[in-house]
């Protein structure tokens, strides 16, 4: 008997601690990620592993502005050479997210950055880009976040390419401030 009701003590505060897991107005959020990067094919570079750092700041529940930045290591592909090519994405998004369902919280982000690719011999003057995505969070405890989503990178300028990239990633959430109506489920 014992057994059981520790059981469910420990089932009732898992349920309770992480009922109110969610993005929370004025919190900072860290993400760590790694993506695995499409190249476009007019790029001529074999596709690539991009880990990737993203802060974003809570002005709501629902919108957030994130800077994220991301290293790319390629190399041409052979009919060109078989040089290494390196880069970096850096992208400023707002971020909007639908209405949490339990632990999960969909959303969308987009906005505009740079792309940079030494030497690839092809677009390197036009670096600017404009991206949307879709991900989710799915919370794991109140203040950390499994992360993934699908990016389409547009390059804005010069030449176009369309690239695109699929995200995975931890989120670490920090500070905040509990809205009111939190504030009474918790009594």
């Amino acid at each position: 008997m014992k057994t059981k009701k520790l059981i469910t003590s420990l089932v009732l505060s898992l349920i309770t601690s992480y009922s109110f897991a969610q993005n929370l107005p004025q919190a900072i959020t860290l993400t760590a990620a790694d993506a695995y990067y499409n190249f476009n094919t007019k790029r001529n570079l074999d596709d690539s592993a991009m880990p990737n750092l993203s802060l974003a700041y809570n002005a709501t529940e629902k919108f957030a502005v994130e800077f994220t930045t991301g290293v790319l290591n390629s190399k041409q592909k052979p009919n060109l050479g078989d040089k290494s090519v390196h880069g970096a994405l850096y992208t400023l998004n707002g971020i909007y997210r639908f209405y949490q369902a339990g632990h999960f919280e969909p959303y969308i982000k987009g906005g505009a950055g740079i792309l940079t690719l030494v030497p690839n011999g092809i677009d390197i003057e036009n670096p600017g880009v404009v991206n949307l995505g879709l991900g989710a969070q799915l919370f794991w405890g109140p203040n950390v976040a499994l992360r993934a989503e699908a990016t389409d990178v547009y390059q804005a300028t010069g030449a176009s390419r369309n690239d695109f990239y699929i995200n995975l990633g931890v989120s670490f959430l920090f500070g905040g401030k509990c809205s009111p109506k939190d504030l009474k489920l918790q009594k």
